[in-house]
Formats: C-alpha cells, sequence, structure tokens
C-alpha cells in the first residue's frame, strides 16, 4: 500500500513540473516539401473557377514579386471549384529563393495575397505541398526538415467570429473551447537540423508567479517550428489527403491528456518523420484544455469529440478514397478511438482501418477488454503497447478508481486473441520521469511502428526480433523487449 501511495504521489508530482506530457518527412522515402512556385486557389462557385481561368492569362501585368513582374503565370483546373496556379519567377528572385523555403513561402504567400485583393471570388489561395523524394543532392537538404500535417479539430477558432478571408492562422487564434464544427488546415513543420529519433525539441522556460524568469531563444534549426497554420474547406482538406499520395495512405494521430494544438502538429510530424511514413500525416487536435488540473475537463472532451473522428476517418475513406489507413491513438485519445468505432457504421464489415496502434491507452481496463472484439471487425490489425513504469496511468487509476488498459498491474497486460500486446516496461523506467511517451520516445518502438505502418507483417517477434514471447515461444499470449 505504501509503494502505491508513493508511486502515485511522485507521478502526480511529475505531472505537475512539466507542461505537457510527451504525446504527444529526412532519411525516409519521401517527405513534404513546397511545389516550387505554385499556388492552389479555390473558388466559391465553378462560374468564378471558370471566369478566373481566363482573368488569370493577363494577372502578369498586376502581380509584382520584389517589384518584378513574373516571367509568367499558368494555371490548370483541379476541380470544379480550383485551380492550380504556377508562377515562373523572375531570374533575380529566382537565385535568391534557391534552396531556401522559408524565402519562397514568403513569396508565394504574397502572391496569394496580391490575387485575392484583386478577386474577391477566391475563397482560399495557399502554397501547394507535394511529396518529394529525399533523393536529391545536399543543395536541397533543408527541404527534408519539412513536414506537412494536414489536420481536423473541433477546437473553437477565434478568427471564425472575426469575418475575415484569411486563410492563415494564428496560433493564439486556437482555443480549447469546444466547437460542434469540425474544422480544418494545413500546418507546415520545420524539424530540426540536430533532431534525435524519439524527441521533440522545443525551446524551455522558467516562469514563476507568472513572469517569465528564462526563456530559450528559438531557433530553427535546433527547435521544432511550425512554420504556417492555414484553414482549408472540406473540399481542399480531402484534395490534400488524395493528392501526391501513390500509396493511397494516411497516418491518424489521436493526442492524449493535456495536449496543446501545437504539441498534436508537432508530435503527428514527429512520428512521421521517425518512423519513414509515405503517406499523408493527419493531426485530429480535439479540445484538450493543456492543464494538468484540467483532467476532468479533458476527460469530457474526450466524449465530446467521437463524432469528430469518425467524420475524419469517412473523410478519408470515402472522399479521398484513400486505402490504406492507419491510426496511432494515445493515452486519453483511446477514448476517443473507441467510442467512434463503436458507432461506426455496418461494423460486421472491414470499415478501412489497415492498423490501429494503442499507445497507453487511458481507459478503463474492462471497458477496453469488452471493445476488443468489436474493434478486430473494424481493422486489419491491433496493436497495444502497455508499461507497468507508466506513472500516468497509475494517477489515471487513482483518479478515476479503475485499472487502465495501459497499464500492467498483478493482473499482467490485456491481452486477446486478435491483439498484439507489446510489454515495453524495459524502454521507459526512468524513476524520475513519467514514462508515459515511450512509444514515440525510443527508437526500438518507433521501428516497430514503422515497420508494421510499411509491411504489415506479424506477429510481433517476426518485424522486431528482439522482442521476446511470452509466456513461451509456441503459445505466446504477448510480447515484451528484454531488459
Amino acid at each position: 500500500m505504501l509503494k502505491r501511495f508513493w508511486a502515485t504521489a511522485i507521478a502526480i508530482t511529475l505531472m505537475m513540473t512539466v507542461n505537457a506530457i510527451p504525446l504527444s518527412s529526412t532519411t525516409f522515402a519521401s517527405v513534404q516539401a513546397f511545389d516550387p512556385g505554385e499556388l492552389e486557389i479555390g473558388y466559391a462557385t465553378p462560374n468564378d473557377r471558370d471566369a478566373a481561368l481566363k482573368s488569370l492569362l493577363t494577372a502578369r501585368n498586376v502581380i509584382r514579386i520584389r517589384g518584378q513582374a513574373p516571367k509568367s503565370i499558368e494555371a490548370r483546373a483541379v476541380s470544379d471549384k480550383a485551380l492550380i496556379v504556377r508562377i515562373t519567377y523572375p531570374a533575380a528572385v529566382a537565385n535568391a529563393t534557391r534552396n531556401d523555403p522559408t524565402k519562397e513561402l514568403a513569396i508565394l504567400q504574397d502572391v496569394a495575397r496580391q490575387l485575392k485583393d484583386a478577386d474577391r471570388s477566391i475563397r482560399y489561395a495557399h502554397p501547394r505541398w507535394k511529396v518529394a523524394e529525399t533523393g536529391v543532392p545536399p543543395s536541397v537538404a533543408p527541404y527534408r526538415q519539412y513536414v506537412s500535417v494536414l489536420y481536423a479539430t473541433n477546437r473553437v477558432t477565434d478568427v471564425d467570429t472575426k469575418n475575415d478571408r484569411r486563410s492563415l492562422i494564428a496560433l493564439t487564434d486556437i482555443t480549447y473551447r469546444r466547437s460542434k464544427e469540425l474544422k480544418f488546415g494545413s500546418a507546415l513543420v520545420r524539424v530540426p537540423d540536430t533532431h534525435k529519433a524519439g524527441e521533440v525539441e522545443r525551446p524551455s522556460d522558467f516562469s514563476m508567479f507568472g513572469l517569465t524568469v528564462y526563456k530559450t531563444t528559438a531557433d530553427e534549426k535546433k527547435y521544432f517550428t511550425l512554420k504556417e497554420i492555414r484553414a482549408l474547406d472540406r473540399d481542399a482538406f480531402v484534395r490534400l489527403i488524395a493528392e501526391d499520395n501513390p500509396g493511397k495512405s494516411a497516418m491518424v494521430f489521436v493526442h492524449g491528456y493535456n495536449s496543446s494544438f501545437d504539441d498534436a502538429i508537432f508530435k503527428t510530424a514527429q512520428i512521421a518523420f521517425d518512423t519513414h511514413f509515405k503517406g499523408v500525416p493527419i493531426a485530429l487536435a480535439w479540445p484538450s484544455k493543456h492543464a494538468v488540473a484540467a483532467y476532468d475537463y479533458d476527460r469530457e472532451s474526450a466524449s465530446f469529440s467521437w463524432d469528430a473522428l469518425l467524420d475524419l476517418l469517412h473523410m478519408i475513406r470515402d472522399d479521398a478514397k484513400i486505402s490504406k489507413v492507419y491510426i496511432i491513438a494515445h493515452s486519453m485519445g483511446n477514448q476517443i478511438l473507441l467510442d467512434a468505432l463503436a458507432r461506426a457504421q455496418d461494423p460486421g464489415k472491414e470499415f478501412g482501418v489497415s492498423e490501429i496502434i494503442m499507445a497507453s491507452p487511458d481507459v478503463d481496463r474492462d471497458v477496453f477488454v469488452k471493445r476488443i472484439d468489436q474493434l478486430k471487425l473494424l481493422t486489419g490489425g491491433l496493436t497495444l503497447y502497455a508499461s507497468s513504469a507508466d506513472k500516468a496511468m497509475v494517477a489515471s487509476h487513482y483518479k478515476s478508481g479503475g485499472l487502465r488498459a495501459g497499464d500492467i498491474s498483478k493482473l499482467g497486460p490485456v491481452t486477446a486473441p486478435g491483439l498484439d500486446t507489446i510489454d515495453i516496461t524495459s524502454l521507459g523506467h526512468d524513476p524520475f520521469a513519467l514514462n508515459h511517451g515511450t512509444f514515440s520516445n525510443n527508437r526500438s518502438v518507433l521501428a516497430d511502428i514503422g515497420q508494421l505502418l510499411l509491411t504489415g507483417t506479424r506477429p510481433p517477434g517476426v518485424r522486431s526480433p528482439q522482442l521476446i514471447p511470452m509466456p513461451n515461444n509456441s503459445t505466446p499470449s504477448y510480447w515484451k523487449y528484454p531488459k
């Protein structure tokens, strides 16, 4: 009893001394980058698009790029309400922006602003992102450090109430308040040059009595940086999922408790980057209050958000026609996952989810076990990462009164036919840490997730030979990492 008391005390103390529980594409097959000189422009109606297609032929006379006219402007239709506009820069501008995506982004944003000022029928205009192969020469290496993350959110965004036609959004516009409407967008993340797999490097600061005593200078070469957030309408969001996605794959990350919007975006980018994911990374940014003391608020927000995830999955599968959908849910995000799939239509048919990965699920163990059979009908594979060293699970157990599915208690881990349970205790057992983000902090687990997303190989011991079958080789009920 005394041991449990101190474990809980340590967990709560640790939670009070960190800004957020760690949730939570460089050297992989594909990365997200800008398509140089291209904008996607959306219009209110097909007639507006047709009129714009003609008028853009003369736009060269009114658009200025650093005081100069573009060499040429070309446009092509990609849907009944959208165009892709290709801008050829003046020679001096082309030379100045070569291999510098930050400068190019600023130019494209300025051109988008000029086009919107000239044509009030434009609903949105933003730089077009594409998948670029990593077999590029070192001169364009900076492109490797950019990850484009799409997001769906049911957070209230203050920009909605300003009658503002901008597509760019400030981070401060995105709140923790709940919205009945699901909104969409894209976020461009700069991964630091010195990035270490498993980490989301962020500037540190120290505050006391509301005053900032110390704050690290932001440096995109050292820390994850959010370069921009851009709002998208539903049609544009679906197009970005479907376009430049030859593998027809998407990874949806559902974050956990005590997470800000940028926490969710950065963690999604880090997982995609470190697992070498080739498809489109998407974050479901549900309205967590991002405060240690707001556990109950977050729990209610999770209950509020199941339909947001279900709507997003239908969009990915039915509208974008994506055939390979992978879901990674962390901590309280698993409550949203379970509630959404429990309400999925036609549960006897495959829901179109290739893999579901449940990391440290902050879900009642009994509820989780009851839902396993239903989950198996909706996906091609189920994987659970659990740990007996996860102090957040201990704190949640005492808070809620029930054992958590992400914990390994005296009863052992949750196991069931068709569920691949992996004990990651040995990879994260720091007595002075929460050990709640081991699934995305440890290279071995990231490698296992990467192989699972890439190949779908199972059982786990085949794709990750270091895993030990438990209780024995002949009839394992789960696997564990060696000490």
